[in-house]
């Protein structure tokens, strides 16, 4: 039972075990996670996955932000909704409403965990950045919010976002246009980055071949 119990620990740490999300009553939400843990509490990062799902890419960035000292919670928004990949699409379940909704509920559970302690950033990708826009439409429970290639087309971003917002804008970008995000980016809230010549996903080594655009490009991602 001991080996057993120490297995799954290392589980938790290495974030390899999708784990179920509930509500302060007890209820199951429809959403899982992976978790990337410190060994003591610690501030919490969590990351919001595109079209594409809960990727390995999304787990890297889960590792490196507990490299860099935080606790990571990588939300799969799909996998219990029965939701696949669909690019360039909006589907039921996957609104940016939704989205927001489920990134709320998964900073009240943590706020709820023993491994947490302090403040909760999140960070978006593609449809998952359309969420980060709705979610700091309202008030959150999140102190700083990022958004990378966001699909403001989907989710415009709120002129006065309700905290500071960071946003990661790939200029050749045939997927999110970034004319649907300029225009509303001049808040003071805003923290605006403009890659010349990328595209969308330019931080994902590995892109799945679409209709759009999707070129790997590592001195943006390093420099994002």
């Amino acid at each position: 039972k001991r080996i057993f119990a120490i297995i799954g620990f290392l589980v938790l740490l290495t974030g390899c075990a999708n784990v179920s999300i509930t509500n302060s009553d007890g209820s199951k939400l429809p959403v899982q996670a992976q978790l990337f843990l410190q060994s003591a509490p610690a501030p919490t990062v969590v990351f919001a996955h595109g079209s594409s799902g809960l990727t390995p890419t999304i787990r890297n960035w889960g590792l490196t932000a507990k490299s860099w000292g935080y606790s990571a919670v990588a939300v799969d928004h799909y996998s219990l909704r029965g939701i696949g990949i669909h690019t360039g699409e909006l589907v039921a379940g996957a609104e940016p409403q939704t989205r927001a909704q489920d990134l709320i509920a998964v900073a009240n559970w943590i706020r709820q965990q023993p491994w947490h302690r302090g403040n909760i950033a999140v960070i978006g990708f593609s449809q998952g950045g359309a969420g980060v826009f709705s979610l700091v439409s309202t008030d959150n429970p999140y102190t700083v919010a990022i958004a990378f290639y966001p699909s403001c087309g989907k989710m415009p971003p709120p002129l006065n976002p309700t905290v500071p917002t960071q946003v990661h804008l790939a200029q050749a970008d045939n997927l999110s246009f970034i004319r649907h995000c300029i225009p509303t980016l001049r808040s003071q809230f805003y923290d605006v980055h403009l890659y010349e010549n990328s595209t969308h996903a330019f931080d994902v080594p590995h892109v799945q071949t679409t209709r759009f655009t999707h070129r790997y490009d590592y001195t943006a991602t390093e420099r994002a």
